[in-house]
């Protein structure tokens, strides 16, 4: 406890200001009680005070204790009387007094110095107070700017980086892929790579388990030795990169390396920031800093060699490798790394095409920087030197740069591609394509690279091998006058040119896949150019009349496969505007055919009397329905020319290859499509083609095998049949029908056998008259292409259908009828049990014939 004065003891301190006279008495009272505590038990005896004794403080205030009931008062005199003070005080009165002379002495020394004139400081002195002002000044405005700064860097930071959660997620890296159209390998069952689209870089990527361990080691070694190491951001490199550039004379820090890391490079290439200013740095070293913190090594290292750029539209390190190397990745050597990944520091430097020994000397040193830092025993080192000695590099592939022209195939394919993003997927028509070819989709095609080849190469060369297998050479103008419509068709002003049409052909099989397609001959200049096997809708001719007016006939029960019909036009001015109408090809006219000679010969006026049988609004309503003809116009093609395929606006091959398929595979029709499914860059099924094509039966199966049969005798002597010459040669079964339109404008023909379905056009693209050839290009291009697919397929026959629902019977050719003994000419024919000719012919050879010998049709 202290012994101080009430007012100098901090337990009974007040503020003198609020302290009234009542509280000032009680604060005193409880001084002295303790004091009167400390009398009675003293800590030592020295500190015991007899009554009536003088007690003085420290600092001289007297005070007498005056008993106990009247406690320590406060002395008057403020000088006590030394004499009486109890020897055990002297001590205490000794320092007491001393204390007071130090002050008196104190306050004497500060009067003289406050009193004496001031002294001039010296020169000196002067100079080093203000040096050491001047620092202080700097160094407090230093810790204050650097406060500044560094809340100003902070937020500066939080704004600049607000978006990076989204912009560096490596799981959705706003980066351009490339899609790949994939086809199937028909021995392997693989999806191997056709062609890439891309509208930005061509990218693909690749999965860190994917590359070659060379790969990452040759990577780390010339560009982050310590990538292993740091946490994003090499403190060392950093600082010696700052000080390299900004005081190079002092060259303190020689280093072959840069200053960024690996992940301050894949923010780079990210961000697209590349900036040269400081702000920038501090932006990537933050940046880095967090990115390290959410990912592993292997992710930042997959995702910076599937983000880099080696100039032009090559990005990644599989495009890289296809390009540079014609492989994949995962094929690389130890050289072929290293020579890639010295492209990535200086794409335009260490181009091999531009600089193949500035490439070779950056590659030998990423090698020799290999073995340094342990990544390559002796032996491999010794390979790597002797392959990189001598290296060749690839031509560059143009599917890759996207400089090559597409084909016919991948015109078709994107075109379908577009119609179902946009209508399937609700994506915006102005930014479908664009959006898809960036997207990183793996679209698996239907073609078949075999047979796609084969149609190519005929659409390539079938011009001139058609006109020498036809021994014809196609007419020339010797004016040299070229009609204004017809430049699309090879012709040129001033000389004389051959006139020479077009042609498109599609082979399919009998689900509707597309396996090969050309729309047009010669040589393809242009990509996603006319394709008239898609894009051309053209008057289909005879091709028409058993889509027409045969196939619902007989699917009906309208119409058998012996009923006979006239081989005459109709009464006179049955149609407006026409005396005679049909006329046939060669505008005769002849006895009663039947159904069967009539498809054989390509006969118009039974075809027209078929569809007047059958219904002209049916058959209208029944091709739009069932078989995809969707393109008739209603209802400018609900006539008689239906028969005849005298169309307002035409059918496009594909579609007549689609429709004619059902009489090959039992009856069903499918709509036709070049692609099966699309999947995205996740795996994930965009669209699963399946779910959204046409499956309809368009024919019961008895129906399409007695279509089957009628279209067999197009294509076998005997019937007169019009498609003998496009027949292939062998054992195969082959049904067909020819086409051509009024005036020779267009020629047709489409045929299949049990594996494949096959349609092909050949005309103007503006439609022209056309000389008349036998046989004609088309059908020489049909037997070439159905020929050499279908060469090493086991020879089976076409769908039958089930048992009991045809009948067999061989009838008579004049008349139709079940056969008799004495028919002249007896054929085989195919009948539904409730559609059998109606009697038997029994006429002998040398009878009359009766004039009433056959049924009429219905009107």
């Amino acid at each position: 406890m202290s012994l101080d004065s009430p007012e100098k003891n901090s337990e009974f301190k007040v503020d003198p200001l609020i302290e009234d006279d009542f509280a000032k008495k009680e604060r005193i009272d409880r001084f002295f009680s303790k004091m009167e505590e400390n009398r009675k038990n003293p800590l030592t005896d020295e500190l015991k005070l007899p009554d009536g004794i003088r007690y003085m403080t420290t600092d001289g205030e007297v005070y007498l204790y005056k008993g106990k009931e009247s406690g320590y008062t406060a002395d008057p005199q403020k000088k006590a009387d030394n004499d009486n003070i109890p020897p055990r005080d002297e001590k205490r009165q000794k320092i007491v007094e001393a204390n007071k002379k130090r002050k008196a002495k104190r306050r004497k020394k500060d009067q003289k110095r406050a009193d004496r004139p001031a002294k001039k400081k010296s020169i000196v002195g002067r100079i080093i107070a203000s040096i050491f002002r001047i620092i202080l000044i700097i160094g407090c405005l230093g810790i204050i700017a650097g406060c500044v700064a560094a809340v100003s860097v902070s937020i500066y930071l939080v704004n600049v980086t607000k978006d990076d959660d989204k912009i560096l997620n490596l799981n959705t890296l706003p980066l351009s892929y490339a899609t790949i159209l994939e086809y199937q390998d028909r021995e392997t069952g693989e999806w191997v790579e056709y062609q890439r689209l891309f509208s930005g870089e061509n990218r693909v990527w690749v999965k860190y388990d994917e590359m070659p361990r060379h790969l990452i080691d040759a990577l780390v070694a010339s560009e982050d030795k310590r990538f292993w190491e740091h946490k994003g951001v090499d403190w060392q490199r950093t600082i010696a990169a700052f000080l390299n550039e900004y005081i190079p004379s002092l060259n303190l820090f020689p280093s072959r390396q840069g200053g960024s890391t690996l992940v301050q490079q894949l923010i780079k290439n990210i961000t697209g920031d590349d900036e040269t200013d400081a702000m920038r740095k501090i932006r990537e070293i933050y940046r880095a800093l967090v990115l390290e913190k959410y990912y592993s090594r292997e992710q930042i290292l997959e995702a910076y060699l599937n983000t880099f750029n080696l100039g032009g539209k090559v990005g990644g390190i599989e495009a890289a490798a296809n390009y540079y190397f014609d492989k994949s990745c995962s094929e690389l050597t130890i050289a072929e790394s290293a020579a890639i990944v010295c492209i990535t520091k200086q794409p335009t430097k260490n181009n091999p095409y531009l600089n193949p020994g500035e490439n070779r000397i950056q590659r030998d040193t990423i090698i020799n920087q290999m073995k340094e830092q342990g990544y390559l025993t002796d032996s491999q080192f010794t390979a790597a030197k002797k392959e990189s000695e001598y290296m060749v590099f690839g031509k560059p592939n143009e599917k890759l740069t996207g400089t090559n022209v597409y084909s016919y195939m991948t015109d078709t394919v994107i075109a379908e591609i577009y119609d179902d993003l946009v209508n399937i997927l609700g994506w915006e028509p102005e930014t479908a394509l664009e959006k898809f070819n960036s997207g990183g989709y793996r679209v698996k095609m239907t073609m078949d690279p075999f047979i796609q080849s084969t149609v190519e190469e005929v659409a390539l060369n079938g011009r001139r091998t058609e006109e020498q297998e036809a021994g014809y050479t196609w007419p020339k103008y010797e004016d040299g006058y070229i009609w204004p419509w017809y430049t699309e068709d090879g012709r040129a002003y001033g000389e004389v040119a051959e006139i020479q049409p077009q042609s498109a052909m599609v082979v399919m099989n009998y689900e509707g896949e597309i396996l090969g397609i050309a729309g047009g001959l010669g040589e393809k200049t242009g990509s996603l150019e006319l394709n008239r096997a898609v894009d051309s809708k053209r008057p289909t001719g005879s091709s028409m009349k058993p889509l027409a007016a045969y196939g619902p006939g007989i699917e009906v029960n309208r119409l058998h496969f012996s009923m006979l019909f006239p081989d005459q036009p109709l009464p006179p001015y049955t149609i407006p505007g026409y005396y005679r109408f049909p006329d046939n090809y060669d505008s005769s006219y002849g006895v009663p055919v039947t159904v069967a000679e009539g498809i054989a010969r390509s006969l118009n006026t039974t075809a027209v009397h078929a569809i007047r049988r059958v219904g002209i609004d049916f058959s209208f309503d029944f091709m739009r329905n069932f078989v995809g003809l969707d393109t008739l116009s209603d209802p400018e093609d609900r006539t008689h020319s239906l028969a005849l395929g005298g169309l307002h606006t035409g059918i496009s091959p594909l579609d007549m290859c689609a429709a004619y398929a059902p009489f090959g595979n039992g009856g069903t029709y499918y709509s036709p499509h070049s692609y099966s499914m699309i999947v995205d860059a996740n795996g994930e099924v965009l669209i699963n083609k399946k779910n959204h094509i046409n499956v309809i039966q368009a024919y019961s199966e008895p129906s399409a095998f007695i279509m089957n049969k009628l279209l067999r005798n197009v294509m076998y002597s005997g019937w007169g049949g019009t498609g003998v010459r496009a027949r292939p040669d062998g054992d195969m079964p082959y049904v067909g029908k020819s086409g051509t339109h009024s005036e020779n404008k267009d020629y047709w023909f489409i045929g299949m056998n049990p594996y494949y379905v096959m349609s092909i056009w050949q005309g103007y693209d503006q439609p022209k008259y056309q000389n008349n050839i036998r046989p004609h290009p088309i059908q020489i291009a049909f037997k070439k292409v159905m020929g050499t697919i279908s060469a090493d397929l086991e020879v089976i026959s076409f769908p039958t259908p089930p048992e009991g629902t045809v009948k067999t019977a061989t009838f008579c050719k004049d008349t139709g009828l079940i056969a008799g003994e004495g028919c002249p000419d007896r054929r085989t024919g195919y009948y539904k049990p409730e559609m059998m000719p109606d009697g038997v012919c029994n006429h002998a050879l040398d009878a009359p014939r009766p004039e009433d010998y056959a049924p009429q049709p219905t009107p």
